[in-house]
C-alpha cells in the first residue's frame, strides 16, 4: 500500500458499485441497440430458462437483420420449437448465403435434436 493513499471502501458481497438496471431501461431504442445487443440478450435469456421473455424480446427485432433472424431461430430451438427453428434457419440462409454462421448454428440445433 502507497503511504498516504486512502484505500477504496469495501463493497459488500454480492452487490456491485453501480445500480442493476437493465441497460434498455435507461438508454433511447436505437436501431444499434435494437440489431446488435437486443438480439444477444434474447439469446441469454432463453439460454437461462426465460423463453417468454426471449421470445418477447426477439419479436421487437426487424426480420431483414441477419444477427437477429438467426437468434430468432436459436430461441426456437432452445423452446424446442423445431418447425420454427429450421424456418428462422431458413430465412438467415436465404438472407446471407455466403455467411457460414447460419449453416453452422443451424447443424449445430440438428445435431442437437438427433437428426441425421
Amino acid at each position: 500500500m502507497v503511504t498516504g493513499a486512502t484505500p477504496a471502501p469495501a463493497v459488500p458481497p454480492g452487490t456491485t458499485d453501480s445500480p442493476s438496471v437493465p441497460p434498455s431501461a435507461t438508454l433511447p431504442p436505437s436501431p444499434l441497440l435494437q440489431t446488435q445487443y437486443q438480439p444477444w440478450l434474447a439469446y441469454a435469456e432463453a439460454m437461462i430458462g426465460n423463453t417468454a421473455s426471449a421470445t418477447a424480446l426477439i419479436s421487437q427485432t426487424p426480420a431483414n437483420c441477419y444477427l437477429c433472424v438467426r437468434m430468432r431461430a436459436k430461441i426456437a430451438a432452445a423452446a424446442g420449437d423445431t418447425a420454427t427453428a429450421d424456418r428462422w434457419f431458413a430465412e438467415a440462409v436465404r438472407q446471407s448465403p455466403n455467411l457460414p454462421a447460419a449453416y453452422f448454428e443451424w447443424g449445430q440445433a440438428l445435431a442437437a435434436r438427433g437428426a441425421r
